[in-house]
């Protein structure tokens, strides 16, 4: 599961994304659907995430979607790889809101129970 506090804003920077516990300018997200997303998007989106990561084959897509909201997106494991000892994967993050979308490719590396964003 991914409920590290430092996880979550790894992955929110590097999607232009911001937790929703943490203040943020929405000038610096411009146009990132998460800029529109409310709790119980991020929280569909970021199980999605750990579903993909635990349970997925590579290149198998799955959909997100708040029925609330409209906000939608997919979530693609790509390849598993070990690093520095690490269960790790890249996964393909897309996210949709109204016009707008984003797109990042992370890499995740299993600590323990969770998931975290790896950065270089």
């Amino acid at each position: 599961m991914i409920t590290s506090p430092r996880t979550f804003p790894a992955i929110c920077l590097s999607l232009s994304l911001a937790s929703p516990g943490y203040a943020f300018n929405e000038q610096f997200l411009g146009d990132a659907p998460i800029a529109r997303f409310n709790k119980k998007d991020i929280e569909i989106m970021l199980n999605t995430v750990t579903e993909a990561l635990e349970n997925e084959e590579n290149g198998t897509e799955i959909n997100w979607e708040n029925p609330k909201t409209g906000n939608h997106g997919t979530v693609t494991p790509l390849n598993k790889q070990t690093r520095d000892g690490m269960d790790c994967r890249e996964i393909d993050i897309r996210n949709f809101a109204g016009i707008f979308t984003g797109r990042a490719i992370h890499l995740m590396c299993k600590v323990g129970d969770e998931w975290k964003a790896i950065t270089n």
